[in-house]
């Protein structure tokens, strides 16, 4: 389980600890492919009953975990499908080629906590059911829909593409917004990859407005206050 390419080519991801595992199966038990635990951890989850559990040894445990020190129980889910069409999307969000897994899975738990109704990712953004990014999620992994985004779809969607760039000249409150909402944010560090965007319809660049000389802020931090702003603003 901790092969990324493996989980990918058997369909499952993984979530790893207590809080997050009971989460789950208080959220989607119908995802949950077996529960597996070390032979030293307690397991006494509600709703666990019809759920295979597999009992290891500590040695073997650790071995197949991704996460490191942990309090022993994982849930190998089914992976969600990310190429179902996001017709009924008006709040979206988009990580473009984002490497780092933590910073890909704190965005999306902004993206859930405020209320938007999909994340899109450009090939080449790192593993988005990561364990380290489904960690970061804190448990949120299934509350956003997840897409592939492909350029047909880029120049199809009649929304507002907004895309963060620290060199842009207008700030977040002078970008006007459409019947739908695209906010894409680039990778750590190349930004946003414009080829990808160069069909879309309408496109506005921002910035987050800052006091001080500070360059720029971590991505998953500018994810968090740009989609709080934009989840406050009425779509027209």
């Amino acid at each position: 389980m901790s092969d990324s390419r493996q989980r990918k080519r058997d369909g499952v991801l993984v979530v790893e600890g207590k809080q997050f595992v009971a989460e789950t199966l208080h959220r989607c038990p119908e995802l949950i492919r077996t529960l597996v635990r070390n032979e030293a951890s307690r397991f006494d989850y509600d709703g666990a009953d019809q759920i295979p559990v597999w009992t290891v040894s500590n040695g073997l445990y650790r071995a197949v975990s991704s996460i490191g020190p942990s309090d022993g129980i994982m849930a190998i889910c089914k992976r969600p499908q990310l190429d179902l069409p996001p017709e009924t999307v008006t709040r979206l969000v988009v990580l473009d080629q984002i490497q780092t897994p933590e910073n890909l899975g704190a965005i999306v738990r902004s993206a859930a906590a405020f209320g938007w109704d999909g994340i899109a990712v450009t090939p080449g953004t790192c593993d988005p059911f990561h364990p380290d990014a489904i960690r970061a999620m804190a448990g949120n992994w299934f509350q956003v829909p997840f897409y592939t985004l492909t350029a047909d779809w880029v120049s199809q969607w009649p929304g507002t593409w907004v895309m963060l760039d620290v060199k842009a000249k207008r700030e977040l409150a002078e970008i006007p917004l459409g019947e739908s909402l695209a906010v894409v944010f680039g990778s750590e560090g190349n930004g946003i990859q414009s080829d990808w965007f160069s069909g879309a319809g309408t496109v506005k660049t921002t910035r987050i407005p800052m006091v001080s000389d500070v360059e720029s802020l971590n991505a998953a931090v500018s994810a968090g206050i740009v989609l709080y702003y934009f989840s406050n603003k009425e779509l027209h």
